[in-house]
Order: structure tokens, then sequence, then C-alpha cells
């Protein structure tokens, strides 16, 4: 018999000890719902969870397995209806759904949380939660909420069209690889990417099926992270939009998820309904809820994004009548996108407007920081085109939100997604015979002035700033034209040469004063001022009219000189201006209720910028600010 000699004792004590800690069973129950990639070093594998109250047996067959139903059985977690168990061998990548044994019979389903997924109707994919993957913007910062510009990409449809890129959809990849420069170029400092959650076929993203996955045609969860690092490496932050009001009417696993008791789902009656089916989800179950809440959190920490855009708020809190779990819902998920990025902006569609909506919880709201503004496009695409503009209701829709609050809580934008897929581009809006004409081109540049200088946060739509005039959509032949940019290149830099001026005047803030000076029904002209604390003026001028006026006065703030910053109908913006204003002298004659009188040279469908401040550095170069 072998005698161990006492000095291995100790070595052999702690091999002992280091096997009995790697058999040890794994808790389960102390890993969140979903799948989760368990490290090597604390026992491998994977912890699969899943809610399915009703059924009698769950088990997790997948590429691990064989898909043996029987292979990994599942344990119930007493009085909770959560299934839970250890997988030792799963690996990140592989494949595999849950097999649920109910008194209705034997049900494939994917995992309601699952971070991958083949398609709508393929298999979940096991994930890590992005914690590897090696970013590199690491100093990034989200930018204040007042100092946002905004523009709203479709994925599928913003690349392949004109820019040699040319798989169909769209990618995530595409969008960096082949327009990071174009982004640049137009000046923009946040992207709002319209919905990415898993959905079947093309389409613009509002139906989804997998809320956890993005969309496989578009990439890998890897793939998504890559577009935000580049834009963050770019100083362009990201605002996903996200679709918590209903789900898709196909291809959807989680209606009936674990039997006839539908626990995902009001299902067809009142509490249920939307306009696009009667998916709206059971707000009133605990499990839906932290479902959803938890589904905000999840992008903004894995994907490090810089806000969520919630779709149709208003249906969240019920359609057929109002239902008060709705709106607590919705102030939870405010409270989820900020409890990851404080920095972060929480932005409601909320149609038509509700003050209260982005008021503070304490004082009965729902706590998000900005909604899309009603007032604003609405007045601006009515009077685009018409002969003779409401001039009044355009001053009133450019100096306040629309729905009550500070101005600053409004999204404003002439051109999204709904505006054009509804109905027409912005251009068609200006003119439905001939949206290239120099009318049309003129009165693009003005509307985009208006939504860059006015108070509130400004939102533009991929193509509008070259003159896209396809209404939007999901197919092939809706993909925006990149070809457009040989002719209208000069019209994004007016674009970009306006974000660039929002970026560097302090009075051009979401929230900076603005005051309405000067309105003209008859000429169809208004002027107005922007301004902040630290006496930062701008100046703006606008003439909807065909009219050219050589010689037009306004009141402004002071007298002395007046810079002219930014003129649209200048020639390097494509425009038919004969001469430009340079530095002008304002009088100290009243008017307007000012002190002072600025005579302006103001050409036909034309906005002009104005400071007492002249561009330091490289300045303006024929009304065109250098950026």
């Amino acid at each position: 018999m072998m005698r161990l000699s006492p000095r291995w004792l100790p070595a052999l004590l702690l091999v002992l000890l280091v096997s009995t800690a790697a058999a040890a069973p794994v808790d389960v129950t102390a890993y969140p719902l979903g799948a989760t990639v368990v490290p090597a070093a604390q026992s491998g594998g994977a912890v699969f969870r899943v809610w399915a109250p009703n059924a009698t047996a769950v088990n997790v067959p997948g590429q691990f397995n064989g898909w043996n139903t029987g292979g990994a059985p599942m344990t119930l977690q007493p009085g909770t209806g959560v299934w839970g168990v250890h997988v030792a061998n799963a690996q990140a990548g592989h494949e595999y759904k849950f097999y649920l044994t109910t008194p209705g019979g034997n049900l494939w389903r994917n995992d309601p949380r699952g971070r991958d997924s083949v398609n709508t109707n393929g298999n979940s994919v096991l994930r890590g939660d992005g914690s590897g993957y090696a970013w590199q913007a690491t100093s990034w910062q989200t930018p204040d909420h007042g100092a946002m510009i905004i523009h709203e990409i479709h994925i599928g449809t913003f690349s392949g069209n004109g820019d040699g890129v040319t798989a169909y959809p769209g990618r995530f990849r595409d969008v960096v690889d082949a327009h990071l420069a174009d982004l640049q170029a137009l000046g923009v400092n946040m992207v709002e990417v319209m919905p990415i959650h898993e959905f079947p076929a093309t389409s613009w993203g509002y139906n989804p099926v997998h809320l956890y996955a993005p969309e496989s045609d578009y990439g890998t969860p890897d793939d998504f992270r890559y577009l935000v690092d580049r834009l963050h490496q770019a100083g362009i932050g990201v605002i996903l939009d996200v679709v918590y009001n209903h789900m898709s009417n196909t291809d959807l696993d989680l209606w009936q998820f674990d039997g006839p008791a539908n626990i995902y789902f009001f299902g067809l009656n009142c509490q249920g309904e939307t306009p696009y089916g009667s998916t709206r989800p059971r707000y009133t179950e605990s499990q839906v809820r932290s479902w959803i809440i938890d589904n905000a959190s999840h992008w903004m920490r894995e994907y490090r994004l810089d806000g969520l855009r919630v779709d149709a708020t208003q249906l969240m809190r019920g359609y057929c009548d109002e239902q008060g779990e709705g709106w607590t819902l919705m102030a939870a998920v405010a409270d989820a996108v900020r409890a990851v990025n404080p920095r972060a902006i929480a932005i409601a569609e909320e149609l038509p407007n509700t003050q209260l909506v982005t008021e503070p919880v304490a004082s009965g709201g729902a706590g998000y920081d900005a909604q899309w503004g009603d007032l604003f496009h609405d007045t601006l695409r009515a009077n685009a085109g018409a002969a003779n503009p409401d001039m009044g209701a355009i001053a009133n829709a450019v100096a306040t939100s629309g729905f009550g609050g500070p101005a600053a809580r409004s999204i404003k934008y002439v051109d999204n997604h709904d505006e054009s897929g509804n109905g027409e581009r912005i251009t068609r809006a200006i003119d439905g015979a001939d949206p290239f004409s120099p009318r049309a081109i003129a009165m693009n540049k003005v509307l985009a002035g208006l939504v860059l200088l006015s108070p509130g946060i400004p939102m533009l739509f991929q193509g509008q700033e070259f003159m896209e005039d396809k209404p939007f959509g999901d197919g092939p032949a809706d993909r925006i034209w990149w070809g457009f940019l040989s002719t209208y290149a000069p019209v994004r830099d007016f674009f970009g040469d306006l974000c660039a001026l929002r970026r560097t005047r302090a009075s051009l803030r979401a929230g900076s004063g603005h005051q309405t000076i000067h309105v003209n029904d008859a000429a169809n002209v208004f002027a107005f001022q922007r301004y902040d604390p630290g006496g930062d003026v701008t100046f703006v001028i606008t003439n909807f009219s065909a009219t050219a006026f050589g010689s037009y006065l306004v009141g402004v703030p002071a007298a002395g000189p007046w810079h002219e910053l930014v003129n649209s109908q200048a020639s390097a913006y494509l425009g038919t201006a004969a001469a430009l204003n340079g530095s002008r002298t304002a009088t100290g004659t009243p008017r307007d209720g000012q002190p002072a009188t600025l005579d302006v040279l103001l050409p036909p469908h034309a906005l002009i910028v104005f400071s007492q401040t002249p561009l330091t550095g490289p300045g303006v170069a024929h009304g065109v600010v250098a950026r």
C-alpha cells in the first residue's frame, strides 16, 4: 500500500477542494430570465430560464444536445411559473429552443428574451451580453439634450442604391462603412435608428417578433455594436426606436406561449386592441412588465445607446379606452433608459401630443425628456406649398412646443418615416408637379432651416438633405438614391452649415430663448431671434413668397453691425440670389417693438441668418459657414 508523504497533503487537499467547487451545482435562480452564458471560471456552459406557468414540463433542446427534447429538463421554481436549468456544454453561437409540455400538447417556443435569432421562424441563438466586445469609443459621452441634432434612418433602405453597396436590405455595417463620412458632412450628432427588433420579412420594423434580438437580415448583435461604436468614434450618438405597444400578427411565438391562457397578451378584447391587431401586451402582468422594462435596459446597456424613442405611447395607454397600467409602464421605461445612462434621452411618440408625457412623474407626468411635435410638422407641411401661407401659424409653430410646456421638449421635423411613408416627401409637398423645381429646392432649404433654428430638438430624415423625392418604403426600389449627391451636394452643404451653426451657437440650443419679432402675412415674411443669457443672439428672417425684396425693413434687438452668416439662396447652395447682404448696419430707429431697424436684401423663398458676432476662424465665404 502506497503511503503519501505529509508534504503532499496540502496540494492534494487543494485539488480536492477545487474539484468539489467545480462540481458544485449552479444556482439557476441567481440568473436573469433568458439565456446567460456562464464564464468558464464559474462553471461554464449556460443557464436557461423561462416563464411558462401553464407548462407541466419544459426542456431546452439545442445544438448542444442534438435537439433532444428530453436532454435538458428544466426545474420549476415554486410559486413563480419560472423554469430553469444549467447546461454545462452549451456555448455561445449554439441554436436552441424551449420545448414545453402543456395540457393541450407539446410546443416549440423561441426564447422571449433571446439575444439573437436565426430569423422569425428559426431558432434562438445563444449569445453573451456583449461584455467581450472590444469597444473603441471608450471616452464617448452622450451630448446634452439641448445640443442634439437627430437624423432618422432605416437600416434596410439607407444604403444599397447608388453607393456601391449591393446588399438588400442594407446592413448595420453598411451604414458606417459606406456612409459615415456622409453623416459627418451632414453635421448631425445623433442618429435615430428605426426599429431593429427581429421582424418578419422586410418592413419598417414596427411588427416585432423577438424584442431582444436585432433583425437578422441587418446583421449580428456585434454588427450593431460595430455601428454604434463607429458612430461614437465619429462624435455621433445613437437613439433606438422601440415598439412596446403591440407585436407582429405573424410568426409570433409569444401568442399563446404556453397555451390558451395567452400569458403575454390581453387577447381579442378591448384591452388588447390596437390599430395593428390585438397584440397589445398584458401590461397588468408583472412578468410582462419586467420583460418590457428589462428590454429597454438591455438595448441601452448591451449596445451603449444614447436614448430610446418609444413608438406610439398613446397605444400603450390603450386604444379603446385609457388604461392606467400603460401609463405607469411608460414611466418605468423612461426611468430604465436613464438608469443605464443618466445623460440619455427618452423620447415618446405621442400623437396627438399630451403635455403630461413630458412632465416629471412627481407632477403626474410620464417623465419623458421629449416627444415628437405634432403642431410643427402639421403647420409647416400645410403651408409648404401654399400660395398664401399663414405666417402667423408658422411663427407660432416655430416658437412653441405645440402641446404646452417648454419648446425644448419638442422634437421638430417636417419629414420622417410616417410623413413620407404614409403621405409624400417634403419636396413633393412643396411642389407636387416638380419636386426638383427651383422653388422645391429653395423651400426644402427654408423648411430645414426652420427645423434646425427653432427652439426644440431638430430631426431630419434620410435623403431629405439631398432632395430625395420617393415616399419612404421598405422595398428594394425604396432605398434612398445616393446618386442625388452628384447634383444636390450643395443642398446638403446648407443642411451641414446650419448644423454646424447650431452646434457652435449657444443661442441655438433647444431651450435657448426665442422671440417672434416680425410677421407680415401680406408679404409672406416673418422673423425671429434666438438668444441665451450669455449674450449670444441669432436673428433669422424668412421669405415664403416668390417676391424678391431689394430693401426689406425689419426690427432687430440692437443697432450697429449685423453679419450675414448663412443665406439659403447663396449660389453655393444652388441658390438664385443675385447678391448677398454681407455685413449691414442697423439704425437706431425703433421697429417691430425692437430698438433698431435692419435693411435686408431678401431673395424669394429664402432663409437668412444674421448675428452681431461674426464667425471667427474660417468665417463665412459667400454665405457658406466654413465647417
